[in-house]
């Protein structure tokens, strides 16, 4: 996806467009170089759009939308090519003479410089346009390079502002929904206990309602546990161990009816990571393929052609449906919903954690089944690990 090559801070800038936050640094480059448009501009390539972090001069109707088609955009080429565009007069040239941007908006002279993130990535423009032909002197570009430089450091507060309302919002979507999904589970659980504590109970029936309620209660505290870990502010506490003893662990931890239908080969390799998030990421996988598919689930271990090693939990479910893919990561999404059971947290869980540990996420799927590896950041020695 055209978005995702710059991370999570080209989303937040996307997500800021409605409060207009560089409307004045806009107006203030439209007055220092003397034009009737300046933009301040980020580039949605998923839409094939434009929007505007900041704007002056332009149409009611791109004023409220706050973006316009990329077949507006000079600013395009501006963030294509990572370097400044400048333009005395469209009409000069074959390729901005029949450009929409002056056929259709009257535009003629353009200056654009590339609008970089905090780390270096060129995500948009901030530019200047004018209805007449012009020349750009040397100061014309100086002062637009200090206007846009202006841009770049005002964004950090504006990428931390975002940041804060994107996780106030999932915060407040998890819990309110916990709240509903968990008073459903635990009123099954008190259900099974007020069961087994009747009188005459068979005690078949008493051992399996007070297996089903420890079982329940126990997946209740796992994913509880597992959203506290995916907090930011949490401290990471990264050492070096064997990934094949976590992942070892992290199939200790699940409670499986048939736990034989998991196959585990992972080799001895040390590498830098917060293991107790790590082995969270690996049994919310196994739990998750173990769930969608009657056919076994491989734990595997390997190396990727970039020196990377990871770990990949594949199943033979039948893949995820097409339709599902676009919201897999998402909360309280269920890749498949014919399958009853769970929050719909797992895979969000694993997105989150492996950005805390520095993870990368790669997933395969089709109809023969999925496959999901978490490609450690950070691995230090192939070798059989020591203790």
């Amino acid at each position: 996806m055209a978005n995702t090559a710059n991370g999570i801070d080209r989303t937040r800038l996307l997500r800021a467009v409605r409060d207009g936050p560089f409307d004045q640094h806009a107006a203030l480059v439209s007055r220092m170089l003397g034009t009737e448009v300046a933009l301040v501009t980020v580039i949605d390539g998923e839409a094939a759009a434009q929007r505007f972090l900041g704007l002056f001069g332009v149409p009611e109707p791109i004023v409220e939308a706050r973006a316009t088609p990329l077949a507006l955009s000079m600013c395009q080429v501006v963030a294509r090519d990572r370097a400044p565009l400048l333009i005395e007069d469209m009409a000069d040239l074959p390729w901005t003479a029949v450009h929409p941007l002056r056929t259709e908006l009257g535009m003629s002279a353009y200056a654009g410089l590339p609008l970089r993130t905090p780390d270096g990535t060129t995500v948009g423009a901030v530019c200047a346009a004018s209805m007449h032909a012009r020349s750009w002197t040397p100061d014309d570009v100086a002062r637009l390079e200090m206007l846009r430089d202006f841009v770049e450091i005002d964004l950090m507060p504006v990428l931390a502002a975002a940041d804060a309302r994107e996780r106030a919002d999932e915060v407040s979507l998890l819990l309110s929904t916990l709240r509903h999904e968990l008073s459903g589970e635990l009123t099954v659980v008190l259900g099974g206990i007020e069961t087994a504590q009747l009188d005459n109970v068979p005690a078949a029936v008493h051992d399996r309602v007070l297996h089903n309620a420890r079982r329940e209660t126990n997946r209740v505290i796992a994913t509880l546990d597992s959203l506290l870990r995916t907090d930011s502010r949490a401290p990471m506490r990264l050492r070096e161990v064997d990934v094949a003893d976590v992942t070892a662990e992290a199939l200790q931890s699940i409670e499986l009816d048939d736990a034989e239908r998991v196959e585990l080969a992972v080799p001895a390799v040390r590498a830098t990571t917060e293991p107790t998030l790590l082995a969270s990421i690996l049994a919310n996988l196994v739990s998750n393929a173990h769930k969608y598919s009657d056919g076994p689930v491989r734990v595997r271990g390997g190396w990727h052609e970039d020196g990377r090693f990871g770990v990949s939990v594949q199943d033979e479910g039948g893949g995820f449906p097409e339709t599902a893919l676009g919201q897999l990561f998402e909360p309280f999404t269920r890749g498949h919903e014919d399958v009853a059971g769970g929050f719909g947290l797992g895979l969000y869980i694993v997105r989150m954690l492996c950005g805390r540990i520095g993870a990368d996420l790669s997933l395969e799927t089709g109809e023969r089944g999925s496959t999901l590896t978490v490609w450690l950041p950070e691995s230090a020695d192939s070798e059989a690990a020591t203790t």
